[in-house]
């Protein structure tokens, strides 16, 4: 568990310092409200070398420089005792960095893409990538300990599909009764962002999830969060969400959850606090139309 103490974080601009607890972490708000900041921001203390940085934090190839991308800043990211500090104008960027308990594993999921230390990787459109994510490291322990996962998955938290398991880069499928070996490329497309998903925290000990509802509809949505939180109580994971579903799924779970605006960022405990939240407001009454 860490703590984040945001005094501002472009757009993000507090008149009061607000800290978030970093867990099992939900970030709900308006497209530009700021909560892809706290994911890089995040990004860039908790991996200490540069290329690694370059990999997870890839918007840096566009704006060129870290101070750049990170804008105006004045946050202090906490581990118990051990804080580091980041500080930048946009122009000059001046860190305080700290030896954290161990080196930790951190992955980034920012729609169809994964991005990790060593490189991205597309599990949704490229082959190879998802033959490589569905078997791991193939006959492995622990690929065959994740596809368990993937198969417990599909059996007990979302049945909707009839996939009875994994084998290899196929998958077997029961179609007008009787069962077929499919290979996993043709897997449905929200549910290779699900393995995606999985698969990052499966590698990884702090997993973000940018833009978490892409591609999952509400009861592969809730499947998963639920999945989550039962099979990974031990990392940490942090969603950008702008799904009231997460939100609602998250503060009944005693998730940390928080409504992200430019000039304030607020933390949601109860069901009762989603009456002040308009966003929130505005998608209910949009389903209800």
């Amino acid at each position: 568990m860490f703590t984040l103490k945001i005094k501002s974080l472009a757009p993000i601009e507090l008149t009061t310092p607000q800290t978030l607890d970093i867990g099992k972490t939900i970030l709900y708000g308006s497209n530009g409200s700021g909560k892809t900041s706290i994911i890089r921001a995040l990004t860039y203390l908790l991996v200490p070398n540069e290329s690694e940085r370059r990999n997870l934090l890839y918007e840096v190839e566009v704006v060129e420089s870290f101070a750049k991308l990170l804008g105006y800043a004045d946050i202090v990211l906490c581990e118990d005792n051990k804080c580091a500090e980041l500080r930048c104008n946009g122009v000059n960027l001046a860190v305080s960095e700290t030896m954290w308990s161990r080196q930790y594993r951190v992955a980034r999921v920012v729609g169809d893409y994964m991005f990790l230390p060593q490189g991205s990787v597309d599990p949704i459109h490229n082959l190879e990538d998802i033959s490589r994510v569905i078997t791991y490291s193939d006959s492995s322990p622990e690929s065959e300990a994740f596809i368990d996962k993937v198969e417990k998955f599909l059996h007990d938290y979302y049945i909707e599909l009839n996939i009875a398991r994994f084998h290899g880069t196929y998958f077997k499928e029961l179609v007008k009764d009787r069962y077929t070996w499919l290979p996993v490329a043709l897997l449905p497309y929200g549910l290779k962002k699900a393995i995606s998903i999985l698969y990052a925290l499966e590698i990884s000990d702090i997993v973000s999830v940018e833009g978490f509802e892409a591609a999952l509809h509400l009861d592969l949505m809730r499947s998963l969060l639920d999945f989550i939180d039962d099979m990974y109580g031990g990392k940490v994971i942090v969603i950008e969400t702008h799904s009231g579903l997460s939100l609602r799924w998250g503060i009944a779970k005693g998730w940390s959850v928080y409504y992200v605006k430019r000039d304030s960022i607020t933390p949601l405990t109860r069901l009762e606090d989603l009456s002040n939240i308009e966003l929130f407001k505005k998608e209910v009454e949009a389903l209800t139309l």
